[in-house]
């Protein structure tokens, strides 16, 4: 074997050697040819033939080192095939699981880590107990690494756990504390800081514990990034400053020189982010230098994100400077440092960018560099380049989004994405302030759309493609859905599934196959045609587009004013005030809709920010609520797809109304619907809505989630009327089982739900409540219906009353009954409310919490209830006429 390797290696050095001579011109002298790899193939797949796999994966360590030893790089990636072997035993296949990982090592040092992971991945399908395994921090971690690096956190996590059993079961505190940190730092970017905390103070215990200086080192410097970088508190540079010297205090009990210099040089880092953010920037720019020559030691490859990560950092510094050539410069080298060969180019191309988070950083602040240049000249170049890097910006985070799975890392990439459609928003504002001809309102008409309900677009999408699929690949494609959502939750809580990834992948591709066949098919997104204002928030100001009017584009001011006022006017509705809220109701009206809004009879709000928790309907103009001249709809997004405008002459409904435990003190109840205790009206709202559907389903007590979910998938509307209870971190509708007990359902079980509803309403406390993801939107037990298929909900905005409540809904669905559009039948339900309600509660607490939002399009055919109506009475005038007739001929 080692005989045959000799030689086919003095072969392809003589050939090398040889295209040296002859062909260096065109660039062929670092490539081994394909007839040279052909010949090694066949005689050393003859070897394999008759000698053991261990041999045979030996040969191919040697050709590994070989290629790399002597710069052959670009032959490394037609080695692909020599990999296509069966272990026969569990020695084979450790040992494919150890050579497949020193190949992934090899694209390691030439920096292509989306290579390495295709290896890497390979032989982390070859563990057989990873209790035992002890190759998982070459391995898994080393998974874990890479995709730490593209952004996709969820996955990082993963594999990261994968390697615990092993370490805890052998007691290797050491390395424990060092994988720790990692996990812990993983939390930090998910923005779980209690988790991380849990993992860096357990990696501290554990670096004790072994005497491992790198874990605790590592630690500490971590901690200082976090204070840096992503605390909030008064003394977070004071906390800063003190790990990072703790994190130095160990560098000299490094035993390797290579470890100490890495270390110093992310150090150096921190310390120059500490004296950036106190303003002291030649000291900043003294340890960014520093940290830039050990760099340069450690990583000397053309290709280096670590070199470029600082060259970006210099870049920023030399803006807070005003150095506008020497930050030019540093983004270009940091650019040269992720594209070798890009030279001296202002901006990349977009098939030029890699999943790489570093090209978004660098072209982040190029877009500022421009717009600073801008800022001096006021030439719209320099505004439409620093638009252009931007634009380049947000394509490449996009990119990364595409290819994440689980919503933690989407959200990540989402609030990207959201930070630099900010910027852009911005700078079209001024641009239209020099030039509002209509350039820079159509470039904010599509920064708008950017801005928010990426992951809700994407699941509409798929929502509406499922719509065309056959019953068949229905089936089909729920089924693979249901298995995908499971392995998924695998992967979120960390279980040690063998392959579980490549089986994601495997089913995800199913679904795309599935998906394929019917894009030609899938409803389509259209901008919506009538009357609306959409909102957007920055970092400092809110924005507003609008089709109303001459003027189109607006700034409305300072967003932290406008977010106390909408908490403000919810604390007083709350309280049921009257006075002070009327006068900010005016106030925030003023604000917020600048528009001559006469000729608007109905008006579409798409929120953004705290606006998405205002109630519109009660803003006040000219001493009266605005809902009283003008019908109100919410929308999450300005593209909306195209519903089939073919409505059911007789629409199911699945009614939902648990039966909570009745009080045992005779004459208490609950006055709202945002506890857990017996709410009397519901059931006399429920015999309000049976008379207009004839196919209903009424559940009274006992339900599962796996029954409401085929109830939900089967029925064209659901309606609820019951408890929803909404805290920080989660919200849930409470069902009941047959022992009187709560079943939860939350709002990602039906977000993970597949329906295709025409109506869902919640009439239940706070259902359009929840936490808000920066850059998509509020994240609800009503968004959540809206993400699994439903076109269109009504949802409550505080705790509901429970007797208004019900009379509220009984009219809504009269009106729906009588053809009117959604909008319009919950517009006139809180009219009829004030004309014939109780004279207590006119206050908007009682009958302003509820809105409709998505498609506002009629349940009932316009007129077809008439029609009905003038049938039923002519065939009564006939029966009357006949029955006559018949007793006249008798007399």
């Amino acid at each position: 074997m080692q005989n045959l390797l000799k030689g086919v290696l003095f072969v392809i050095a003589l050939n090398s050697c040889h295209n040296n001579d002859n062909v260096n011109n065109n660039n062929n002298n670092n490539k081994v040819t394909s007839f040279q790899l052909s010949e090694f193939q066949t005689r050393i797949f003859k070897v394999k033939a008759n000698d053991t796999l261990d041999r045979y994966l030996n040969g191919l360590k040697e050709l590994d080192s070989y290629l790399v030893d002597n710069q052959l790089h670009d032959s490394l990636y037609n080695l692909a095939y020599l990999y296509n072997v069966v272990p026969k035993n569990e020695e084979d296949s450790l040992a494919l699981r150890l050579q497949l990982t020193r190949h992934a090592q090899q694209f390691n040092k030439i920096n292509d880590y989306k290579e390495a992971l295709k290896f890497y991945l390979l032989a982390s399908g070859y563990v057989k107990d990873l209790h035992t395994d002890k190759y998982v921090w070459n391995i898994e971690n080393r998974i874990g690494a890479i995709y730490a690096r593209m952004g996709d956190y969820d996955k990082t996590l993963y594999y990261y756990k994968l390697c615990t059993p092993y370490l805890i079961s052998n007691k290797d505190h050491s390395t424990l504390s060092r994988l720790y940190k990692e996990i812990g730092r993983t939390y930090m970017w998910l923005g779980n800081y209690d988790e991380m905390k849990k993992y860096y103070d357990e990696g501290i215990s554990f670096g004790v514990l072994g005497k491992e200086y790198r874990g605790l080192q590592a630690i500490h410097e971590a901690y200082g990034d976090y204070f840096l970088n992503y605390c909030t508190e008064e003394n977070k540079l004071i906390n800063a400053y003190t790990h990072i010297r703790n994190s130095g205090s160990y560098l000299d009990s490094l035993d390797l020189d290579e470890d100490r210099l890495d270390r110093e040089q992310s150090l150096d880092v921190l310390f120059g982010q500490y004296f950036d953010k106190k303003g002291e920037y030649d000291l900043s720019a003294y340890h960014y230098c520093k940290a830039l020559e050990n760099a340069g030691i450690i990583y000397t490859s053309p290709k280096s994100r670590e070199i470029a990560k600082i060259y970006h950092k210099l870049a920023q510094l030399s803006l807070l400077k005003q150095n506008l050539p020497e930050s030019n410069e540093y983004i270009k080298k940091g650019i040269n440092k992720l594209l070798p060969g890009y030279g001296q180019k202002e901006l990349p191309e977009v098939h030029e960018i890699d999943r790489e988070n570093t090209f978004i950083d660098l072209l982040d602040v190029k877009s500022a560099y421009y717009h600073q240049l801008f800022e001096q000249s006021k030439d719209k170049i320099l505004l439409d380049s620093a638009l252009m890097a931007l634009d380049i910006a947000i394509n490449a985070n996009d990119q990364l989004n595409k290819k994440l799975l689980l919503n933690n890392s989407k959200y990540l990439s989402v609030a990207t994405n959201k930070s630099l459609v900010n910027k852009a928003i911005t700078y079209c504002f001024e641009g239209f302030g020099i030039d509002p001809s209509g350039k820079y309102t159509d470039k904010a008409r599509k920064y708008f759309d950017l801005s928010k309900s990426i992951i809700f677009l994407e699941n509409q999408s798929r929502n509406s493609i499922r719509t065309m699929m056959s019953e068949e690949d229905k089936i089909k494609y729920d089924g693979i859905t249901e298995k995908l959502l499971s392995l998924i939750d695998k992967l979120d809580e960390n279980e040690d599934t063998k392959n579980i990834e490549l089986d994601i992948t495997g089913q995800s591709q199913l679904l795309s196959d599935i998906e394929s066949k019917y894009q030609t098919q899938k409803v389509e997104m259209m901008p919506i045609s009538k009357p609306y204002v959409e909102y957007v928030e920055t970092d400092v100001d809110y924005y507003m587009l609008t089709n109303i009017g001459n003027h189109t584009f607006y700034r409305l001011g300072d967003r932290v004013i406008l977010n106390s006022k909408i908490s403000l006017v919810n604390k007083l509705l709350q309280k049921k005030e009257s006075d002070s809220m009327f006068a900010n109701l005016d106030t925030l009206c003023r604000w917020l809709l600048p528009l001559e809004l006469e000729n608007t009879p109905k008006l579409t709000i798409i929120p953004d920010g705290k606006l998405a928790y205002l109630p519109f309907d009660i803003l006040r103009r000219d001493g009266k609520y605005l809902f009283e001249n003008h019908i109100i709809s919410l929308l999450f997004h300005y593209h909306q797809p195209v519903y089939d405008e073919n409505k059911k002459t007789d629409p199911s409904m699945y009614i939902l109304n648990p039966e909570y435990k009745k009080p045992e003190i005779p004459g208490y109840a609950s006055l709202d619907r945002g506890s857990l205790t017996f709410l009397p009206f519901a059931e006399e709202e429920i015999n309000q809505i049976n008379p207009y559907f004839t196919d209903n389903d009424s559940l009274q007590q006992i339900v599962d989630f796996e029954t409401l979910k085929e109830k939900v998938k089967m029925a064209d509307i659901f309606h609820f009327a019951g408890h929803a209870i909404v805290r920080s971190d989660s919200a849930f509708l409470a069902l009941m089982d047959a022992g009187q007990n709560v079943v939860p359902v939350f709002d990602n079980d039906i977000y993970q739900m597949t329906n295709n509803l025409e109506l869902v309403t919640l009439s239940a406390c706070e259902t359009g409540l929840g936490d808000f993801k920066y850059g998509e939107g509020v994240k609800s037990l009503a968004t959540s219906f809206l993400h699994s298929g439903s076109k269109s909900i009504v949802y409550s905005l505080w705790k509901a009353d429970d007797q208004s409540t019900a009379d509220l809904m009984g009219s809504f669905y009269k009106q729906l009954y009588e053809g009117k559009t959604k909008d319009e039948a919950l517009h006139q339900a809180k009219k009829d409310f004030l004309v014939t309600g109780n004279p207590e509660q006119k206050h908007p607490y009682y009958w302003a919490a509820f809105v409709v939002a998505g498609d506002t399009s009629p349940i009932f055919e316009p007129g077809i209830k008439s029609i009905y109506y003038w049938a039923g009475g002519l065939l009564l005038l006939f029966g009357v006429y006949l029955f006559f007739q018949n007793k006249t001929k008798n007399v």
